[in-house]
């Protein structure tokens, strides 16, 4: 899911908004996959600019629900310290093919989910580098960013981050308008393109007022 940045002119009084948006994803979850298509399309019917984060949370109670979802009992002891290293290497993965840019770690999450597809035994070091080639990273880069203390640094940071926003499920969705400071709102679990609207909606009558009565797309750009 690139980044979208869809423009609207507000007839009448009011201006352009901007939203912030936190996804908070399992790197590996399919139901979190179904939720970044559904967050793409809502992007590109937002009445504002958007500035979309995609960050990946793990906690202990999360690796117990994912391995149900799998089929493995959460007292596994094995298959669970399995799993959160499949999991950890996901997420360091990822975020270092976002240091080669924003749009390319997108797409190198959207691959990987969609080839594991919940066969973790598909995730090794060789199946990381080939999709990194696959999708045209510099392949020498990738291999010493996700190894690097500093990827390891944002993997714990994005973590505290997840914290401080009290999400406890993946996949969750925070909403930050530019008029509500630190106020939000949290969607957790399976949500669709309509839904997220829906609450974008309830975020503007709340913290933006006047609201406009009319609002006329004037340009779109991907």
């Amino acid at each position: 899911m690139p980044q979208e940045q869809v423009a609207y002119q507000v007839s009448g009084h009011g201006q352009a908004r901007l939203f912030e948006l936190y996804l908070f994803v399992n790197p590996l979850g399919q139901d979190c996959r179904r939720v970044e298509r559904e967050l793409s399309r809502a992007i590109k019917q937002m009445p504002a600019k958007t500035d979309v984060h995609i960050l990946c949370f793990t906690s202990q109670p999360l690796i117990a629900r994912y391995m149900m979802q799998l089929g493995y009992e959460p007292q596994d002891l094995r298959h669970r310290n399995e799993i959160f290293q499949k999991i950890y290497s996901a997420t360091l993965a990822y975020r270092a093919a976002g240091l080669q840019g924003k749009r390319r770690g997108r797409q190198y999450l959207y691959e990987m989910q969609s080839r594991i597809n919940s066969d973790l035994e598909r995730l090794t070091d060789d199946f990381l580098a080939n999709l990194a080639c696959d999708i045209g990273l510099d392949l020498a880069l990738f291999e010493s960013d996700r190894r690097s203390q500093y990827v390891k640094e944002l993997y714990y940071r994005d973590q505290k981050i997840a914290l401080e926003m009290k999400v406890q499920d993946t996949p969750s969705l925070i909403i930050f308008e530019q008029c509500s400071g630190d106020s939000g709102i949290l969607l957790q679990g399976p949500m669709e393109c309509q839904h997220i609207l829906e609450q974008v909606d309830l975020l503007m009558d709340k913290t933006c007022y006047p609201r406009p009565t009319r609002l006329k797309l004037v340009a779109t750009k991907k």
